[in-house]
């Protein structure tokens, strides 16, 4: 028992709500459990049940393991390389589902997970399908192409002709530039900042030159 007259629950390892109601008797522990399993069920009147603790699943490797269902998926990737000695199987319709594979034949008949999988593989549906797709009865024929004879709003990019296409080499090295030299040798990286260097050099002389002729 804990300094404030409660028991520490096994399952949840948190302090019962309800045994400071208890007789602290030798067997308070097993009544303990045993309540906080009516907890768990909702038949108890325990702050517990409103905070989610009745969707706790026991761990398929050791039953002291009791996990929200949310983190089972989680649990069991630990839990497995604690237990490799055990040959369990994956069921087929949940992840979570981890037991023995002699049983796995009648797991799949009685699997409530089952059900979903056979909706999606079999299509199955609640209600007959009566929608029937709507048939576009058109009266104008479709123009076969919009060019030059179409609407004068319709764009044609027929007209413009071939564009060669843009280099951007070819306009960098006729522009000032800057142009790296990565993957280069480190002669060839000198050699191609000396050309750098006089090639700037004559397109700043060449720009000079024509801001003074204008």
């Amino acid at each position: 028992a804990k300094p404030s007259g409660r028991l520490l629950c096994e399952i949840l390892c948190k302090l019962c709500l309800r045994s400071h109601f208890l007789d602290f008797s030798t067997y308070r522990k097993q009544i303990c459990l045993v309540n906080m399993n009516l907890q768990l069920l909702g038949a108890g009147n325990c702050d517990l049940s409103m905070q989610g603790y009745e969707d706790i699943v026991e761990c398929p490797y050791n039953r002291a393991h009791q996990i929200m269902s949310f983190r089972m998926q989680t649990h069991l990737y630990k839990c497995r390389k604690n237990h490799k000695d055990l040959k369990f199987v994956k069921c087929p319709f949940n992840e979570t589902h981890d037991l023995p594979e002699p049983e796995l034949k009648y797991h799949k008949t009685v699997c409530p997970d089952r059900e979903t999988f056979d909706r999606y593989k079999y299509c199955i549906r609640t209600t007959a399908a009566t929608f029937v797709a709507e048939q576009d009865h058109a009266t104008e024929e479709p123009r076969a192409s919009y060019g030059m004879d179409g609407d004068a709003d319709e764009e044609s990019w027929d007209q413009y002709g071939k564009v060669k296409a843009y280099n951007p080499r070819a306009y960098a090295s006729r522009h000032a530039v800057i142009r790296k030299c990565t993957g280069m040798a480190p002669s060839e990286k000198k050699a191609f900042k000396e050309a750098e260097r006089k090639r700037l050099a004559d397109l700043g002389n060449r720009s000079g030159q024509n801001a003074e002729n204008n």
